[in-house]
């Protein structure tokens, strides 16, 4: 049950990652009852969509622990000694959306009052997991394998930061063999967004920000293996890449340096991990080897000169290096992609309705406000939250007091500046110590420049009108690549041919079929133009040269090299006249550098009455 995936390719999705079984949608959110994102539906048991339990309007937390607890169930009794599941619950994320009884009744309605009803739609939210997370453990006890088994509960934002270098009051370390055969389940949920119910309080900041309030993540562990320190509380320095090899490595036993051979042929090797086993801290109570973590990067050029000064492009990073922290640039990542900021102290979003009010109205008066910089406390007899603003911090040449607060203003907290704080000793991050300790925020700031200078910056690519669910049956669906495990590398349609049949156009009785195609393996490094042959009602119809410029986009959306990928093809008779009347279908095939043949992403292409669209499986 995984969100937030990237389906370009069947290569981003769980079961061609390595995964045996998948439940869950593709998108970064969801209705929670009927599974819809746009036009779209957004339900998949395995590679197939789910129309039919979509139809039922099930809760989605009630539907994913539902799943979950069918896979550990069929695992078992299939004989599994051992298993990994992940379940990430969609709540508490937008949109608000919960049960009406876990709203309007019980502990949601009787500590948050009517008035303030986002926060007592991300009450129902959390009070249904907490509900399916019982059941979940509950699953493992029936089948009796709870005592070896590990549950690892954990937030999905960023770091796990704590203010206390080791756990409390651990008890003595026992002897004892791990049980086995072993077990693990791995939770994740959503939290700290004060603008859709959130609480960071007392820290600063929230979600998305580089403040504590969006750095640290709540979390236990418990079960097979923790017996030496059950029952405490840990205040360890972790980070969320530790997870994977300390549940790789320690955990189940996989030896690291061979897990970095490839699954399947196409795959390169791995990188290095960035995450440390942590397993001796947690496991005994003994400090943890973690010293620093890159927490943020986002740099958008922000990170060069000397000495630093404010940065009028947006862009952040943030660097934990023992007690201390370093943040430069903007304070949230929010705030980091457009060059009107108007996400400014307090009060942008204050005022404004999530997007989604089941069950209850939401309204400007009672909307919870999006502090990047400040602190939110939730209070009981007041609507939504009372703000403490941030201190005004000037940056040269005046600062930003007013809102909205727009760029090119120079405070440090919107045009970029560097701020340091012992997130040990000052947890809360009141006392900003760069103005008094200049040398440790230049030395902290040089190692985030060392690791920005390796950055690889994210490319986000136009959108592509082949990826519309309309193409698909109305159902998200990856547009690239192959749905087998074996074959779908992330990759194939860049190491072999990219390419999409744009559609048939008519002018009178003049049809054309247009498109582009190209490989990095034709010549000249991927310059040379591939050939494209054409098919009407299955019969060939001719072929052509895809040698046409192309709109400058076209580089960016597909890492070619040049803009000479196109074809337009004029259909001859004796097909051009009968084309346009009746239905057909119109089919573009690549020839491959390698000598195969391929069709174009986006083809056939099915005609009525000069009315194309794209083919279904009734056509």
């Amino acid at each position: 049950m995984i969100q937030d995936l990237g389906m370009t390719t069947w290569g981003c999705t769980p079961l061609c990652r390595g995964f045996d079984r998948h439940g869950g949608f593709y998108n970064a959110f969801n209705d929670y009852f009927t599974y819809q994102v746009g036009p779209g539906l957004d339900l998949r048991l395995d590679f197939a969509p789910d129309n039919a339990t979509a139809m039922k309007r099930p809760y989605s937390t009630d539907l994913y622990a539902d799943r979950a607890i069918d896979w550990i169930t069929g695992a078992v009794g299939a004989g599994a000694k051992n298993s990994f599941g992940y379940l990430a619950f969609q709540a508490i994320h937008a949109p608000q959306e919960a049960p009406a009884d876990l709203v309007t009744s019980g502990f949601c309605a009787d500590s948050i009052p009517a008035s303030a009803p986002v926060r007592r739609i991300a009450c129902g939210q959390m009070r249904s997991v907490d509900a399916n997370v019982a059941r979940v453990v509950a699953a493992y006890k029936a089948l009796g394998i709870w005592e070896s088994t590990m549950l690892v509960f954990t937030a999905d934002n960023v770091s796990l930061n704590a203010n206390h270098p080791a756990h409390q009051k651990p008890t003595p370390p026992k002897n004892e063999p791990e049980p086995k055969p072993y077990h693990l389940l791995n939770l994740t949920k959503q939290g700290g967004n004060t603008d859709t119910g959130g609480s960071n309080w007392p820290l600063r900041g929230a979600k998305a920000t580089m403040f504590e309030g969006g750095m640290r993540g709540a979390a236990f562990v418990s079960g097979a293996g923790l017996e030496a320190v059950a029952g405490t509380v840990s205040h360890a320095f972790y980070s969320l890449t530790d997870w994977l090899p300390t549940i790789a490595g320690s955990i189940a036993g996989v030896d690291l340096a061979l897990a970095a051979e490839p699954k399947y042929a196409f795959q390169p090797p791995p990188p290095p991990l960035d995450g440390i086993d942590i397993w001796a801290s947690l496991s005994t109570g003994g400090p943890s080897p973690r010293t620093s973590a890159l927490l943020y990067l986002d740099p958008f050029n922000c990170f060069t000169g000397a000495p630093p000064v404010p940065c009028r492009v947006p862009g952040q990073g943030a660097l934990r290096a023992g007690n201390y922290k370093i943040i430069s640039g903007h304070v949230g990542a929010y705030m980091s992609k457009t060059t009107n900021v108007s996400t400014q102290f307090c009060g942008a979003q204050d005022g404004q309705a999530p997007p989604n009010s089941f069950p209850l109205p939401v309204t400007p008066a009672t909307s919870p406000p999006f502090c990047p910089a400040g602190w939110v406390r939730y209070t009981a007899d007041a609507p939504g939250a009372a703000v403490i603003p941030p201190p005004e911090e000037a940056g040269p040449g005046g600062s930003c007091t007013s809102t909205p607060c727009r760029l090119p203003s120079v405070s440090p907290l919107l045009a970029g500046g560097v701020w340091l704080f012992d997130v040990v000793n000052d947890p809360l991050e009141t006392t900003n110590l760069a103005p008094s300790m200049p040398a440790l925020a230049a030395q902290l700031l040089a190692q985030l420049q060392a690791i920005n200078a390796t950055n690889v910056p994210q490319s986000h690519s136009p959108n592509d009108p082949a990826s519309s669910p309309k193409n698909f049956g109305g159902v998200w669906t990856p547009w690239r690549g192959n749905p087998a495990p074996a074959a779908c590398d992330p990759n194939a349609t860049r190491d072999t041919v990219d390419s999409n049949f744009d559609g048939v156009t008519f002018s009178a009785n003049v049809a054309r079929l247009q498109g582009w195609c190209w490989s990095p393996q034709a010549a000249g490094d991927g310059r040379g133009a591939l050939n494209v042959s054409f098919r009407v009602d299955g019969v060939a119809a001719g072929g052509a040269v895809a040698n046409l410029p192309r709109p400058p986009a076209f580089m960016n959306k597909t890492g070619a090299p040049n803009v000479e990928h196109g074809f337009d093809w004029v259909v001859p008779e004796p097909w051009a006249s009968n084309i346009t009347r009746g239905k057909h279908t119109v089919a573009v095939l690549i020839g491959a550098p390698d000598g195969s043949v391929v069709e174009a992403r986006g083809s056939p292409v099915c005609i009525g009455d000069k009315n194309p669209t794209r083919c279904t499986e009734a056509d």
